[in-house]
């Protein structure tokens, strides 16, 4: 199998350009807090992404470091690139890897459920079947997306137990891109907006779904500085990563099927 080439766009960051590995593409943006990249299969599409952030267009940089393979690599999302002080491996961090289950999900008879396993402390493991009720006493139906806000509340709440002063950088790793761009990019608005947004079909305005988990979300993270990791599920590899994701998977999902 022969191997494919990926271009790295940076479109903010120490240098912005399109790179041919992802070790260049770190460079530019490890420790620029509001750092935007993403990875694409043509040039032209990196070129597109970097000109949508910046308005105008950049002469590409192409380092001419040998192709990486495509089956070596890991996923890369658009997200907030870490400070240089923040580093899941350090004591003064905390790490954690989310994630929910739903059998039957969306279906009447949906089961659920959730976990959280913190690598470093594998007896703060959290894991349990979703059953939810609302201030009315009425259940609420469990889905997928509710598991995934779950777990990552209970992470937050456990972690709190510990650092109640909310000192520690805490990494949460999810396979949940929803999740994710709801606490980094949507969640101030919808906030301002008292969780609401407009729908796709009309100017009308609909509550935000599972905002009150989102506002459990934001309540419990306080002041505590959180760095939200994308890894991608059911990968089949065995890199670091994707080894915990795996058994985060594997337990939220024993936790559903009771």
């Amino acid at each position: 199998m022969g191997t494919r080439a990926w271009y790295y766009a940076v479109a903010v960051g120490r240098q912005i350009g399109i790179y041919t590995t992802w070790a260049k593409a770190e460079q530019q943006i490890k420790g620029v807090s509001n750092a935007r990249f993403k990875k694409f299969a043509s040039k032209h599409d990196a070129q597109a992404f970097i000109s949508s952030h910046t308005h105008k267009e950049l002469q590409p940089i192409i380092s001419n470091l040998p192709r990486a393979s495509c089956s070596n690599k890991r996923s890369i999302s658009e997200v907030s690139a870490e400070r240089k002080d923040a580093d899941p491996t350090s004591s003064k961090s905390y790490t954690v890897f989310c994630d929910g289950s739903a059998l039957n999900n969306g279906k009447l008879g949906c089961k659920a459920g959730y976990a959280c396993i913190f690598p470093d402390h594998p007896d703060w493991k959290i894991a349990g079947a979703l059953e939810e009720k609302d201030k009315d006493g009425k259940v609420i139906p469990p889905t997928n997306n509710r598991a995934e806000y779950v777990a990552a509340l209970k992470a937050l709440q456990r972690v709190n137990e510990v650092d109640p002063i909310q000192q520690n950088t805490l990494f949460i790793y999810s396979d949940s891109m929803l999740l994710i761009r709801s606490m980094t990019e949507w969640i101030t608005r919808w906030k301002e907006s008292n969780w609401r947004k407009k729908t796709k079909t009309n100017s009308q305005y609909d509550m935000v779904k599972n905002h009150d988990l989102l506002k459990a979300l934001l309540e419990t993270q306080g002041s505590r500085k959180i760095i939200w990791k994308h890894v991608r599920a059911h990968t089949g590899k065995t890199d670091w990563e994707s080894t915990w994701n795996q058994v985060a998977d594997d337990t939220a999902r024993e936790a559903a099927s009771g």
